[in-house]
């Protein structure tokens, strides 16, 4: 379930600009190793070499593997898929190259949000619609509830003072991005903005499937009785996280979409209940996107390289699927 909300809010929430992008910062590295290396002497050049031949066997073997990316061809324009990780560890850079030669000759970079614009008015924006005015968190969730969650939160230094002010679907989402960051993972590591850094440096037209408020609005439209039940279904499964996480992570670096596929729809199933969150926040979505990117693809001869999160890629209603049925030749990378 978090993992669902994490697709949608982690794209705008606790974003900076102003950070080199992992690519320099692994170019920077990749030049002091190589001014070390000429330096080394014999001996030690002869425990390099190996080390190099290691590392190139490895690299070899990981540009060998899928990847959760996609092409999709019409005859006419070419556009890939790739499924994001809106929050990952640094350790995922550098990315496969069948991914980064597709960005390079892609002339469209597309996303569910441009995080990098406007955000006061969508830090404004989620004030409005994801805090209190007259009540408390501690008003609205059960008793018992209240005291896990605060428990919860302590535990992973989150401050109650202030997460109280919060209504659940915020402050559910909030306990989650710490505890991620605590785990390791980064929106600051996310594919989009990763992405999003780089098409701004190479200049490269940027389009939007949807708004920062529409995400918000519709996290913000669910009743009280589903946040609870969401709230209480994300302490229920708090301590298997970082396992599914860290599973989720490295299938997603060899294309598997198992995992995910799995997490997605979960609870769907298994709680009646949530089936009008899944369809709001993925199934109807899935279908606005897919919509444009069918627009886009039929408009004129181009190239698009898009990035949303994984979610909404998989499944029997995802946009691959949803693309096929219109006659697209899909095939992953």
């Amino acid at each position: 379930m978090k993992k669902l909300l994490l697709l949608i809010l982690l794209t705008f929430i606790a974003i900076s600009c102003n950070k080199k992008s992992l690519a320099q910062d692994l170019n920077t590295k990749k030049e002091i190793q190589k001014t070390t290396v000429t330096k080394t002497t014999n001996n030690n050049n002869k425990d390099i070499k190996v080390d190099l031949k290691i590392a190139s066997k490895q690299k070899a073997e990981k540009q060998n593997t899928k990847t959760f990316m996609w092409k999709v061809e019409n005859g006419k324009s070419n556009m890939y898929l790739l499924g994001s990780i809106h929050v990952a560890k640094p350790s995922l850079y550098p990315l496969n190259s069948k991914i980064t030669n597709a960005y390079k000759n892609s002339k469209n970079l597309v996303v569910e949000v441009d995080v990098q614009k406007d955000q006061i008015s969508l830090q404004m924006k989620t004030m409005q619609v994801g805090m209190f005015k007259n009540k408390t968190l501690k008003d609205v969730l059960p008793s018992s509830l209240y005291a896990e969650f605060s428990k919860r939160a302590t535990e992973i230094g989150l401050p109650m003072l202030a997460i109280n002010k919060m209504k659940p679907w915020l402050a559910s989402l909030s306990l989650t991005i710490f505890q991620m960051k605590k785990l390791g993972y980064d929106p600051q590591s996310g594919i989009d903005l990763h992405f999003l850094t780089l098409a701004k440096k190479d200049n490269k037209n940027i389009l939007e499937l949807e708004t920062g408020e529409f995400q918000l609005d519709l996290l913000a439209g669910f009743s009280k009785e589903l946040n609870i039940l969401n709230i209480k279904l994300m302490l229920k499964d708090w301590d298997k996280y970082q396992g599914l996480l860290d599973k989720m992570f490295n299938e997603w670096k060899i294309g598997k979409t198992k995992t995910l596929t799995n997490l997605s729809y979960k609870y769907a199933n298994k709680y009646p209940e949530l089936k009008i969150y899944y369809k709001k926040l993925l199934i109807d979505r899935n279908i606005n996107m897919a919509k444009k990117l069918d627009k886009m693809l039929k408009t004129d001869k181009n190239s698009y390289f898009v990035v949303v999160g994984g979610g909404h890629l998989i499944g029997k209603e995802g946009i691959i699927e949803l693309l096929r049925k219109k006659g697209y030749k899909i095939s992953q990378q």
